[in-house]
């Protein structure tokens, strides 16, 4: 916020808000307070972190999905407000995958020097596809929700995943973040298919990188 009102025009942030409490009364209204707070100070969105999915867990010892009914009072304000949601749900579906079977070095590496969230590790946890699923249902129950699916939705495996996750929610865009090596993967042996996503989406594909990569 800082550097927004110091540099503005050239530097944007995106607020969050804090799972801790997450079982306590009241809240979702807390979480509404910080992004009301983030708002003020400049922010041009809100960031969904990973924790819901992966770790955050109710009283029962579950873990929170993306589409828990706690967290419907921050989508609707946010839909509302014609706010971004950027998500950043799951990791890479390598990250699910024997070290054998990964497709980029760069997630084998990360994940034999990181076992404690490599997922391959815990079967007891979530899976890809659950955790996708109820992000998935919650765009379905909020149509008009401007989303941003960092790391190429986490469908960052295949380009005709990512262009049906596009077609399905209009509302959505993607960003490369961390993810961009999965297209490169993809290029060597389907430049074509590649290229004309791309090309296709090109309204709708963010460039970024990311500070592990």
């Amino acid at each position: 916020a800082s550097l927004h009102r110091r540099y503005p025009g050239r530097v944007a942030f995106a607020g969050t808000f804090s799972a801790a409490g997450f079982t306590k009364p009241g809240w979702s209204q807390g979480a509404v307070h910080e992004i009301d707070t983030a708002m003020a100070q400049g922010a041009v969105g809100v960031k969904l972190w990973k924790n819901f999915g992966m770790i955050v867990r109710d009283a029962n010892g579950r873990y929170v999905m993306p589409d828990d009914p706690r967290l419907e009072p921050i989508y609707s304000m946010l839909q509302r407000e014609h706010i971004v949601l950027l998500g950043h749900q799951a990791e890479p579906l390598n990250c699910w995958l024997p070290l054998s079977k990964m497709t980029v070095k760069g997630d084998a590496e990360y994940y034999r020097e990181h076992p404690q969230y490599y997922m391959y590790l815990h079967p007891d946890r979530p899976g890809h596809d659950e955790i996708l699923a109820a992000r998935d249902r919650m765009l379905t129950a909020h149509p008009q929700l401007r989303f941003d699916a960092v790391h190429l939705a986490s469908l960052e495996w295949d380009v005709d995943r990512v262009a049906a996750f596009l077609d399905r929610f209009p509302e959505a865009d993607v960003d490369m973040a961390a993810r961009i090596s999965h297209l490169e993967y993809q290029a060597e042996t389907h430049p074509d298919k590649v290229r004309q996503f791309l090309i296709r989406y090109q309204d709708r594909i963010l460039y970024g990188t990311d500070d592990a990569y």
